[in-house]
């Protein structure tokens, strides 16, 4: 498959659908530092491409949580969180900026269902 630029931090993971078959069926990734992009192996003729506000910065990085839900880390220090239901498919949920200059990482712990950022020598903490 071809793609429109530089592809970068990629998963494969749960997309859910109304079929609500379990089982990895999405590959998504980044693309050019400013679009998240979803191929649903399923349906492979029609992938999902997301584009973000500019004020957000470049998406550096993404991942999934919960029940087909993604966190987004952005450079300018957001933390945005979207949601791959079919009925909603790249709506944001939550977005908060965690960090005033820059974010560094995002982590998810499904355990503890605890989300971290970390940027500007702090890490932050969310339930």
């Amino acid at each position: 498959m071809s793609l429109r630029d530089i592809p970068s931090d990629m998963h494969f993971a749960e997309m859910k659908t109304d079929e609500r078959v379990p089982g990895e069926n999405t590959i998504s990734m980044i693309l050019g530092k400013r679009t998240l992009y979803m191929y649903h192996l399923p349906e492979p003729d029609s992938p999902t491409e997301l584009g973000f506000q500019n004020r957000y910065g470049n998406l550096l990085m993404h991942k999934w949580y919960g029940d087909g839900y993604i966190l987004l880390g952005f450079s300018m220090g957001y933390v945005v969180s979207i949601s791959t239901h079919s009925r909603e498919v790249g709506q944001e949920l939550w977005q908060v900026k965690n960090h005033r200059d820059s974010l560094s990482c995002i982590a998810v712990s499904k355990e503890l269902e605890l989300v971290a950022s970390c940027g500007d020598n702090n890490v932050k903490i969310h339930a």
